[in-house]
């Protein structure tokens, strides 16, 4: 390896051949620190705290924080039938942090009050979408799936165009460029490129190696000097 690229003869001496051999051995490990030093300093790895859903462990113990994990939502809606229904648990204890309105809500989140705000889906997602500061963020997956739809008559003429139209406006992409625009904003939009930092790879990073090295040099100069001497 150290011949290859500099045609040099092999050292005779005890003291050359150990500074070659520790230079040697110097280049095998300074390539392999420095390749994973910067593998590891330039991957960057984006975790975020998310909240799985409803069977997320905070929600289904609240108090095993310090301080416990505090969700609601607003009374006398469909969210609460819902959690009164299908998560009794979850209803008796969010009685004390439920609010009057979204607005309040989004105040609480925003002051920590809360920890999380259980509601419709489509009203959250238009409320994190227009948040000026974007420091909301929505669960993907609703907990529970309801829809909106537009009632007929039986047998009306206007059904079966109604749906026509309907599905060239779903097909066109028309349908979801309002919804961007009017449920989405600008933080819900997705970006197309994050810029990360990366830290920067120091000498303080690969200092162990160099003074590994400069303790090799000292050592092979003391060899030498021995040998000098004591061969004469």
């Amino acid at each position: 390896m150290v011949n290859n690229s500099v045609p040099i003869e092999n050292p005779h001496s005890p003291s050359s051949r150990y500074m070659v051999s520790v230079w040697a051995f110097f280049c095998v490990i300074f390539l392999a620190m420095y390749t994973a030093n910067l593998a590891a300093f330039m991957i960057q790895e984006e975790s975020e705290d998310v909240i799985t859903g409803l069977t997320d462990k905070r929600f289904t113990n609240p108090t095993a924080t310090n301080p416990p994990f505090r969700f609601g939502t607003v009374p006398n809606g469909s969210t609460e039938l819902n959690m009164r229904t299908y998560y009794p648990l979850y209803h008796r204890y969010m009685e004390g942090y439920n609010m009057e309105s979204l607005n309040d809500a989004v105040e609480a989140l925003k002051t920590r009050k809360l920890d999380a705000f259980l509601y419709d889906y489509a009203v959250l997602k238009y409320a994190a979408g227009k948040d000026k500061d974007c420091e909301m963020n929505v669960i993907r997956k609703p907990s529970f799936t309801s829809g909106y739809g537009v009632v007929f008559t039986k047998h009306s003429p206007w059904k079966e165009k109604f749906d026509i139209v309907l599905l060239n406006l779903m097909q066109n992409g028309y349908i979801e460029r309002i919804s961007n625009v009017w449920l989405t904003g600008l933080c819900g939009l997705p970006t197309k490129s994050r810029d990360f930092t990366s830290s920067r790879l120091d000498i303080s990073n690969m200092a162990g190696l160099f003074i590994m090295l400069g303790g090799a040099l000292a050592l092979s100069i003391l060899v030498f000097l021995f040998e000098h001497i004591f061969s004469r």
